[in-house]
């Protein structure tokens, strides 16, 4: 095990990564949405899962390349990546709305980095 608790270089990466796959995914279902015919409530539940893959596939990473802290660094990652998107949201939208789907989704963040994070350090520990 390093010495070092948390290494904020890796986090900022990290954070890029789940932005990139969050780009990625959300093309890929706005390529489905086009040829479908879903309601508005299925987009907005799509988006929602697109967000927590993103989050919990990129603190799996951070996880395992960091083989420590796990838990810690998958929440700051999350809160990481929620605060890149309040920042977004607030320059496109003008503001951000308060409410239980915004809090819904700030806690499904930081439960996808954290189980994220627990899951990378598993993985790590099984190496022989």
């Amino acid at each position: 095990m390093k010495g070092k608790v948390i290494n904020m270089a890796n986090i900022l990466k990290s954070v890029l990564l789940a932005l990139v796959l969050s780009i990625i995914l959300t093309a890929i279902a706005a390529v489905f949405v086009c040829f479908m015919n879903v309601s508005d409530r299925t987009v907005a539940n799509l988006i929602f899962a697109v967000s927590a893959v993103s989050v919990l596939a990129a603190a799996f990473v951070l996880a395992k390349n960091s083989e420590q802290r796990g838990l810690l660094n998958g929440l700051l990652l999350g809160i990481g990546y929620f605060a890149v998107l309040a920042v977004l949201s607030l320059i496109i939208n003008g503001g951000v709305e308060f409410g239980s789907q915004l809090f819904l989704r700030c806690f499904a963040t930081l439960a996808a980095g954290m189980l994220g994070g627990v899951l990378g350090i598993n993985a790590t520990s099984k190496k022989g």
